[in-house]
């Protein structure tokens, strides 16, 4: 049998360690799995017995339940099945099929069987090629600009230093916008208080669990607001730390200390970088001593080098990515902006791309917060997306309940012959079909026209509106019937008023 054989069964099943031990006998994999890699964390199965109560049952003391948890000692930490990075790409001198194993993914693309770290360590290019729905918000909310007000504007045209921004952000108004929506990230914004986009450069760097948990982020911002002094190991660091107030914030930052302090060259610093994150041991010792050798060779002292040296690997492990941190907040600047100056087009456009970090409930009821009205789905204005209408939004025609694409689509292609005029003009030019949406006389719920007025007609077919017609007169209803199998009339089973009443607004 061959020794990667687990490896390979557990990555084709995919259905975990029990599958598994159907195919390959105790004696087999006693024999396989030392040679497998491990990726399990520290504790383990071994902890969670030693920790929890449970364990100790008579149930899980017996011969079945502990040769269970033995052979599951043996399988822990290793690969299970096959996963897919969410935006990693890997690039090679030549084809990949001749330099690395591939494979196909569920949904059949090209994989690597490697992960990223042994992708990069056999000397592979790996990239994270991040896609973003706010994007499109952008460029959605752009383009209804220059539809309506004919003002052709770009994001490099956004002015960089809008105050009205920074005080809605000051305020932590930050619904809708790219990487500030979150509770804790509102809280941040109104501690913070930015004043520029580099304030938020530093804002998405300090909201992460190291910072947040090691302290940094509290000092930071009592240095930024003058509570606590700004202090450095060495005089020499002042003009490298001093944009952050004297703490570690960036990796670029521990680059160029290592680089005009330690006489690393740019790809030394890099790898310095690397392992700081990493904090493995024997490089520890390797970096320190040519850090401070480095140090030494441009004036300082032992002492001093090992301080700025301790200091430095102390903070790197939660230093960010800066060019990341910069790019991602420009773009979160770009969404504040337009909800600042542009709230109807953005509305629409957020709303328009479906679910974000919270529901639309919560981004409609902001934007009524705002003055901006979120008029209900109508028969002859709704268009597929949420679409702004004078300075409201009009809601999505798909948002109806039961609609269904093709039913929207039918509907579109119907109004394309001039609007509707009422209920029997619907009924004619639509099409039973699409008025039925059953299926072995299933239940259809399906709000079809609204108008201004407050007041809404419910739809199911030619016969049964006339049959519900009395129904009908009460306003604003949604009923729910079963339509019979010849479509020829329907049983109401109940007609009740809606969640959201349409209301003359």
């Amino acid at each position: 049998m061959s020794p990667g054989l687990p490896l390979v069964l557990l990555v084709r099943t995919g259905s975990g360690w029990s599958n598994l031990l159907r195919l390959v006998n105790r004696l087999q994999l006693s024999t396989c799995y030392p040679q497998v890699v491990n990726y399990s964390g520290p504790g383990g199965i071994e902890a969670a017995v030693a920790r929890y109560p449970e364990f100790s049952s008579a149930a899980l003391r017996c011969h079945d339940a502990q040769s269970v948890l033995s052979a599951a000692k043996m399988l822990e930490g290793y690969c299970r099945h096959l996963s897919t990075h969410a935006s990693g790409v890997i690039i090679g001198a030549s084809s990949l099929a001749e330099l690395l194993p591939l494979c196909r993914g569920a949904a059949g693309e090209v994989l690597t069987q490697w992960d990223k770290d042994d992708g990069e360590a056999q000397g592979f290019l790996k990239i994270d090629i991040l896609g973003s729905r706010n994007l499109t918000i952008i460029h959605d909310t752009l383009s209804s600009v220059k539809q309506r007000r004919g003002l052709n504007l770009s994001v490099e045209q956004i002015p960089q230093d809008d105050q009205a921004v920074f005080s809605s952000l000051q305020r932590g108004e930050s619904l809708g916008c790219f990487q500030l929506e979150s509770s804790g990230m509102r809280r941040v914004l109104r501690m913070l208080a930015p004043e520029c986009l580099g304030d938020l450069v530093h804002i998405l760097s300090l909201y992460r669990p190291g910072p947040l948990e090691s302290g940094m982020f509290e000092s930071f911002v009592r240095r930024r607001h003058g509570k606590e002094e700004v202090t450095y190991v060495h005089e020499a660091l002042t003009p490298l730390l001093e944009d952050t107030y004297g703490v570690v914030l960036y990796q670029e930052q521990v680059m160029r200390i290592a680089h005009e302090i330690g006489g690393y060259t740019p790809g030394e610093a890099d790898e310095l970088r690397r392992e700081m994150g990493r904090r493995s041991g024997p490089q520890q010792e390797w970096h320190h001593a040519k850090f401070i050798s480095g140090a030494k060779a441009r004036g300082l002292c032992e002492q001093e080098a090992a301080a700025i040296f301790d200091h430095l690997y102390r903070f790197a492990g939660y230093s960010f990515n800066k060019a990341h941190s910069a790019a991602y907040a420009l773009v979160s600047y770009w969404t504040a902006y337009l909800k600042a100056h542009y709230p109807v087009d953005f509305y629409a456009a957020l709303l328009s791309s479906g679910s974000g970090y919270y529901g639309p409930a919560v981004y409609v009821q902001e934007a009524r917060a705002r003055g901006v009205r979120v008029l209900p789905p109508h028969i002859n204005k709704s268009g597929w997306n949420f679409i702004p209408e004078g300075e409201a939004i009009r809601a999505a025609l798909p948002l109806v309940c039961e609609l269904g694409g093709k039913g929207t689509a039918a509907i579109f292609s119907a109004r394309q012959a001039g609007d509707f005029v009422s209920l029997a003009d619907f009924c004619t030019r639509v099409g039973r079909g699409t008025l039925r949406r059953i299926k072995d006389g299933g239940v259809m719920l399906t709000l079809l026209l609204s108008d201004e007025s407050g007041l809404a007609e419910v739809v199911f077919c030619p016969a049964a509106y006339r049959r519900c017609h009395g129904v009908l007169a009460h306003g604003a209803l949604l009923v729910s019937g079963r339509v019979s199998r010849d479509g020829d009339s329907v049983a109401a089973e109940k007609a009740v008023s809606l969640i959201h009443p349409v209301q003359k607004e």
